[in-house]
């Protein structure tokens, strides 16, 4: 995600991604699903957290095995922190870098963004995956599913 220059470095160190990544390693190459068919790795939440996450699963994640989908109720990213400085003045042009889109998220075009509010989980079985459920009803498919909803102001 755009940082300024006058920001922390929010880059988690490389343990921490070894730690999450390690739930896409393994389990995903050995699950029942057909051969040929590509899986589903589905990331729930477009903000700082789920955004790096994906973004960190696109460079990853093999486009001809997998297919990575970023579930998000907006189509854009809010900073929210930047946003209440962009409520409070005209200066800079805060709007540039407190509401950005997906369309750069992905490294190589790796991943997709559906819009939509998830609302269930339907877990086949305990570690084989299951359907995101969304608002409007549609069910997506997944092998392994990120929860990154994080929080609301």
């Amino acid at each position: 995600m755009p940082t300024d220059d006058t920001a922390r470095s929010t880059t988690p160190s490389s343990s921490l991604w070894a730690w999450i990544l390690s739930f896409f390693g393994y389990a995903i190459i050995t699950d029942t699903m057909e051969k040929g068919e590509k899986k589903n790795i589905v990331v729930v939440g477009g903000g700082a957290t789920g955004g790096m996450v994906a973004r960190e699963l696109s460079k990853k994640l093999s486009p001809s095995q997998y297919n990575l989908i970023l579930v998000n109720e907006r189509s854009f990213f809010v900073h929210l922190i930047a946003g209440a400085r962009m409520a409070v003045t005209a200066e800079e042009h805060l709007e540039d870098q407190v509401l950005f889109g997906f369309d750069k998220l992905f490294h190589n075009g790796n991943g997709t963004v559906k819009i939509g509010k998830a609302i269930s989980i339907a877990e086949t079985a305990p570690g084989k995956g299951g359907e995101l459920v969304l608002e409007d009803g549609e069910r997506i498919p997944y092998v392994s599913l990120v929860i990154a909803t994080g929080s609301r102001w």
